[in-house]
């Protein structure tokens, strides 16, 4: 079955896994990086994302990060509008971050609150100090190389954990979480669930089951989950596989009906009703809206920016 390719190639321009570039971006069609972390922040006016089938409208400061594989498209209506991207590979990173691979990161837009913590203005400032030592003529691979780790060293310890908001009109999102004074076997406890159904959703999984495990009562656990991830345990579960029939229905030719069946839903109403629940459109109006960006002609088109502004941005970032 042929496979819908949006994959795209990064190109490094040294040996060191990592990309930056400031672009005035005002149309950028759905793609994805299968091995590659990519994060934006927008530097000036209004940027839409979409991650997946997910919306959001940046401002200026405001950062979101793509993790690989994720299908996403970046738009632009705003003539002065500027972005500043860093794209990571996970694969050279991999000797020093043993669970980059699997690793899940989160910031967006909701994050606007939270915009002047200073986990947020050190990330911009690594981003911005990784932008700086790239384009110079002959960039320091050694410089590039260490603080891209210590990019990353950040990503996991402030930008790792998440946990879901969901709004009755408009699905849910990921956020950011931080244990403020939890006990860390306990906090971690809800990510190892997570992962779980993350591995298991296609199969008949029970709350009760999943509690034996645990070692707890399904009472306790059903607490648990909400007051730590925001989502009860169904809603978890259907949060999942849903997620994975919106990845098989952007990138395979699959029927809705096999969709359904292979994610772990009864059938294909099920998956409907879910879907729309959580992204507030149907899955054959989103891969027709996947497909339509995927077989038209969309040459990524970009606005002219402001080399001084852009510049001025940057080191305004480098001075926190």
């Amino acid at each position: 079955m042929r496979n819908h390719d949006f994959n795209e190639l990064i190109c490094f321009k040294t040996s060191v896994g990592i990309h930056a570039e400031v672009s005035g971006i005002s149309y950028y069609p759905i793609h994805s990086h299968t091995e590659s972390t990519e994060i934006l922040c927008v530097l000036k006016g209004t940027v839409t994302v979409y991650d997946a089938a997910i919306k959001y409208t940046m401002s200026p400061n405001e950062v979101h990060i793509f993790n690989s594989g994720d299908p996403h498209r970046i738009v632009s209506n705003d003539p002065e509008s500027s972005v500043l991207i860093i794209q990571f590979d996970k694969n050279h990173f991999t000797k020093y971050f043993s669970k980059i691979k699997l690793a899940y990161f989160v910031a967006h837009a909701t994050d606007s609150a939270m915009a002047h913590r200073a986990e947020m203005k050190y990330l911009r400032f690594l981003m911005a100090k990784l932008y700086a030592e790239y384009t110079k003529p002959n960039p320091s691979e050694m410089v590039l190389n260490e603080d891209t780790k210590a990019l990353i060293e950040l990503l996991f310890k402030y930008f790792h954990d998440y946990s879901y908001q969901v709004d009755s009109s408009k699905g849910y999102a990921v956020v950011r979480r931080r244990n403020i004074g939890q006990d860390e076997d306990d906090f971690n406890k809800v990510y190892r669930i997570a992962d779980y159904i993350e591995s298991n959703f296609s199969e008949k999984l029970t709350l009760t089951d999943i509690a034996k495990q645990e070692f707890l009562s399904s009472a306790y656990l059903s607490r648990y989950i909400k007051e730590n991830i925001g989502v009860t345990f169904s809603e978890l579960l259907s949060i999942t596989r849903c997620s994975e029939a919106e990845r098989l229905l952007a990138a395979t030719n699959k029927s809705i009906d096999q969709i359904a069946t292979e994610v772990g839903f009864s059938n294909r109403g099920h998956l409907h009703n879910q879907f729309q629940k959580w992204y507030a459109t149907s899955p054959s109006a989103y891969r027709k809206s996947v497909l339509d960006d995927f077989t038209k002609e969309n040459n990524i088109k970009y606005h002219p920016i402001d080399k001084d502004s852009e510049n001025q941005a940057i080191q305004a970032l480098l001075n926190g």
